[in-house]
C-alpha cells in the first residue's frame, strides 16, 4: 500500500511539474525557454501554443540577463492574453506579475 502510494505522489509531482514552463529574462528584452530565443511579439504565441499543446497553467520569470521592467511587464502582459499565469522568481522567492 505504501508503495503505491509513492508511485502516486511521484506522477502527481510530474504531472505538476509539466505545468509550470520557465523562462529566462534577456536584454532587449527577449526570452528564453527550451533552447528557444524569443522577442516580445513572440512570446505570446509560444505561451498559447504551450498551454494548448502541453496543458501548461503558469509561466515563471527566473533570472535576468540584462532585462529590465519592461521585460517583465511585456511577460505578464502575454501570459494573461493567452490565458496563463505569471510569475517572478528571484532570490529563491516567488511571487505573482
Amino acid at each position: 500500500m505504501l508503495l503505491i502510494a509513492g508511485i502516486a505522489s511521484v506522477f502527481t509531482a510530474t504531472a505538476w511539474a509539466e505545468t509550470q514552463v520557465s523562462f529566462k529574462l534577456l536584454k532587449g528584452p527577449r526570452y528564453e525557454s527550451d533552447g528557444y530565443i524569443l522577442g516580445a511579439q513572440e512570446l505570446e504565441g509560444y505561451i498559447g501554443a504551450i498551454k494548448e499543446d502541453d496543458g501548461v497553467t503558469e509561466v515563471v520569470l527566473v533570472g535576468s540577463d540584462g532585462g529590465n521592467d519592461e521585460g517583465e511587464e511585456l511577460f505578464a502582459l502575454a501570459a494573461e492574453r493567452s490565458g496563463v499565469k505569471a510569475l517572478r522568481k528571484e532570490k529563491g522567492k516567488t511571487r505573482e506579475l
